[in-house]
């Protein structure tokens, strides 16, 4: 899993509708998250929320689960396509986000690798 947080150029409460609308062709199957029944200015307020991402998308063997402040990028399992195609995958997404205006500065970047 590759985390990046990032502070938004615009308001935080739009960045899932921009952003689904540049990536719905790849990313069309949308799952609410369990944090999403929190209501926005708890999430605001609090640190433990403001970096969980609020909606989980695949594409084959990736999930993008996005927020406000926050995409991440899995890489499945099952099908898993190997380093290069997963690092060209979350290149591309940041580079979307970056190049579109969404993303005004980045806070962290995190790399999680799990073997089963």
């Amino acid at each position: 899993m590759v985390d990046v947080r990032f502070l938004p150029l615009i308001p935080p409460a739009a960045v899932f509708g921009f952003v689904y609308g540049l990536i719905k062709d790849q990313y069309g199957q949308v799952s609410p998250l369990p944090v999403l029944q929190l209501p926005e200015e708890i999430r605001e307020q609090d640190p433990n929320f403001i970096f969980q991402p609020l909606y989980r998308m695949q594409n084959g063997p990736f999930l993008l689960q996005l927020g406000p402040r926050i995409f991440n990028v899995v890489a499945l399992d099952k099908g898993y396509p190997g380093w290069s195609v997963f690092r060209e995958e979350i290149s591309r997404l940041f580079d979307l986000l970056n190049q579109k205006g969404v993303i005004d500065s980045v806070t962290r970047i995190g790399v999680r690798y799990i073997s089963q």
